[in-house]
């Protein structure tokens, strides 16, 4: 929200985006952590010149955001814990109201220690608030502070206006979905299956000048899965090369294989549709179920990414 408001304020943050965009990716296959890549992103803020301005008009702008149960339940003692940079949230709350969240240089983007999130959140609580004791925890959008919940006398969900117990709290299959194919894990997934999509592809394509192109499909497949699980063990679930894990590897892919077949079948020979096309649309059509199989049989860890997060530098 604060960058989309930045952006109508000032053209110039666009320039941020190459720089975030690498961020990302870099995030994505692993190569740097959840802090590294925020620093990336937030480096859109040393294009204003005018941050000082900037901060009170957006909180002015924005104050509404805040929900009527909290206005209702508030008190001065109070604590925020909040993944986003403190500048940008603090001015949201009275003064005695206690906000805790990431240390960001308003002007460079840059971080002061950690993403304040998960682990981190809990090591910032306990060092700022010394034999701490929780009446009360309100959890809204992150559900993965089990730890912080337990220390709590009771604990809540919110989901918009609705106040839910945790223990009678049920996540909807909309945000189930959400979680598993909105996530680290799944981007880095993605990344590496677009490469293996592109050996399978270009494999099959040059098979095909010599053999049937159903054959070649199947070769270019088989190409592809070797290359998939190579570059998934190391890059994304870091785990060793094992003959074990591989073998279920390929087995997590027979769904997928079928299913790509009958589509190539579909559409090649049936209804004619030029190879390569037929290759691209198996590949997107396979993708999703394939992700699925290989999570929860071959690696059997669907939420890697979020023990990959909290571990810090």
């Amino acid at each position: 929200i604060f960058i989309g408001y930045c952006l109508k304020q000032n053209k110039q943050i666009i320039k941020a985006l190459p720089k975030q965009l690498w961020g990302f990716f870099l995030y994505a296959i692993g190569i740097i952590r959840k802090t590294k890549q925020k620093e990336y992103f937030f480096t859109f803020l040393s294009y204003l010149s005018n941050i000082e301005e900037l901060i009170p008009r957006f909180v002015k702008a924005h104050q509404n955001r805040i929900k009527e149960w909290y206005q209702k339940r508030k008190t001065s003692e109070d604590i925020i814990l909040t993944a986003e940079p403190e500048f940008l949230v603090k001015p949201f709350f009275e003064r005695g109201i206690e906000v805790i969240g990431s240390r960001v240089n308003k002007k460079t983007g840059e971080y002061k220690g950690f993403y304040c999130q998960g682990k981190e959140k809990r090591i910032r609580l306990e060092r700022q608030i010394k034999d701490m004791e929780i009446e009360e925890l309100y959890l809204v959008g992150n559900y993965r502070d089990e730890a912080l919940a337990k220390q709590a006398e009771k604990c809540f969900i919110l989901e918009k206006e609705e106040i839910i117990p945790w223990e009678e709290y049920t996540m909807p299959l909309k945000k189930i979905i959400k979680k598993t194919f909105v996530s680290k894990t799944f981007f880095s997934f993605a990344i590496i299956g677009i490469i293996d999509t592109i050996i399978s592809i270009g494999t099959s394509w040059l098979l095909s000048v010599i053999i049937n192109a159903n054959i070649a499909f199947m070769g270019g497949y088989i190409l592809s899965i070797s290359v998939g699980y190579l570059l998934n063990t190391i890059f994304v679930y870091k785990n060793r090369l094992n003959i074990h894990k591989y073998i279920k590897f390929c087995m997590s892919y027979i769904p997928n294989f079928i299913i790509q077949n009958v589509v190539v079948l579909l559409t090649y020979n049936i209804l004619d549709i030029p190879n390569v096309v037929a290759y691209v649309i198996a590949a997107l059509i396979g993708f999703p179920l394939t992700y699925l199989f290989v999570n929860l049989f071959a690696f059997g860890k669907i939420n890697k990414e979020r023990e990959m997060e909290y571990k810090q530098k």
